[in-house]
């Protein structure tokens, strides 16, 4: 994919997803539907795909706005960006931190938000994260970087830890050992380690959202990576219409196993739709899967029947959040949560003797196309 701008104006089935998304989006717009186009290029590892209604020459402007949009994100909460402000807090503490001393006098401990956007952003998405650390009890954790370093889910080559390895990273891990300070990001360990991973493209989904309804788009779609904002209606005045990958092991292609569908009616302000799983991100070791998805709680990769998570909420950060929360949990928790949230959705893809079933709450809207 190149970066440019695109128009709809084919009732085809065009997919809006990166290379580990696990959703496909369905536009059905009829020829000559020449006021929706395509804003698309590459972003956090992946791609992105923005579908508006707007006019050509407004799309050539937004794109140059979006763009500056997602460089300010990876100048500050990307871990694979050497010269973001993350890396830069992370600091080098060795391999994966678990040197007992002699830290590094360059060590960070702290981070000086200032007036930068490097900073503005970096504490949006902490605060972000720290309050879904609160709601989800400690399930969803962006402090435990080390804890994905260390099995190869993060920013580095994984090592394979061991028990003894575990345990002294988990001693580091914590979001009690981050606190804000007089316009500072302090850490009281200096070998905590944050990934934003698991909100960073929902975060990036909602700037984006809020840039394109600040210049009076009604009408939108946004994919960063696979995580999706959606609002208003799609090129043929309906809802937007999302498949849902089939969680097997090996699919890495968007759409070329869909499980479900479903329609989003996501009104005027707009809902975020995140799906989250283990059959693309993973590794065998001595015949045993060992999913991307490590319980911060345990410090181990997850073992339970859930295979996937799609969670609808009213931003994509918090879906974004919640999806991986629902991945560590496992599929009872996950339909308490729902249950007990009214504004949260979510379809629930898991494995039961030996064969795929779906759990959906009942405020989901399954496409005739395929249910």
């Amino acid at each position: 994919m190149t970066t440019g701008i695109s128009p709809i104006f084919s009732t085809a089935k065009r997919m809006l997803a990166g290379i580990a998304a696990a959703i496909t989006v369905f536009t059905t717009a009829s020829c000559g539907s020449d006021d929706y186009y395509n804003i698309e290029g590459y972003a956090q590892g992946g791609t992105y795909r923005i579908t508006l209604e707007a006019g050509l020459e407004e799309c050539r402007s937004l794109q140059k706005e979006v763009e500056k949009i997602l460089s300010d994100i990876d100048n500050s909460i990307s871990g694979y960006n050497p010269a973001s402000a993350l890396s830069a807090f992370n600091g080098n503490v060795g391999e994966y931190g678990l040197q007992d001393g002699g830290l590094p006098e360059s060590t960070p401990t702290a981070y000086s938000l200032g007036d930068k956007t490097a900073g503005r952003i970096f504490e949006d998405v902490l605060r972000i994260s720290i309050d879904m650390h609160e709601e989800t009890d400690g399930y969803f954790d962006v402090s435990a970087g080390a804890l994905f370093d260390a099995w190869g889910f993060g920013f580095k080559e994984g090592i394979f830890p061991d028990s003894t390895a575990i345990d002294s990273i988990r001693r580091f891990t914590g979001m009690d050992k981050i606190i804000f300070d007089n316009g500072r990001i302090v850490k009281t360990d200096p070998r905590v380690r944050l990934n934003f991973n698991a909100v960073a493209q929902g975060y990036t989904c909602d700037t984006i959202a809020g840039y394109l309804t600040g210049k009076g788009i009604s009408n939108m779609l946004i994919n960063v990576g696979g995580e999706i904002f959606c609002k208003g209606l799609n090129p043929h005045g309906k809802n937007w219409t999302i498949g849902i990958d089939a969680p097997v092991d090996g699919n890495m292609e968007s759409g070329a196993d869909i499980q479900t569908v479903i329609e989003i009616p996501c009104g005027e302000n707009g809902k975020g739709v995140v799906t989250s799983g283990n059959y693309r991100k993973y590794y065998i070791r001595d015949g045993k899967k060992y999913a991307h998805t490590v319980n911060p709680k345990t410090g181990y990769p997850v073992e339970h029947n859930l295979l996937s998570a799609t969670v609808i909420a009213d931003n994509a950060a918090t879906a974004d959040a919640l999806a991986t929360y629902m991945m560590v949990v496992g599929l009872e928790e996950s339909i308490k949560y729902v249950e007990t949230h009214s504004s949260i959705e979510a379809v629930l893809i898991y494995e039961q003797d030996g064969q795929m079933k779906t759990w959906m709450s009942p405020g989901v809207n399954v496409h005739p196309e395929k249910h």
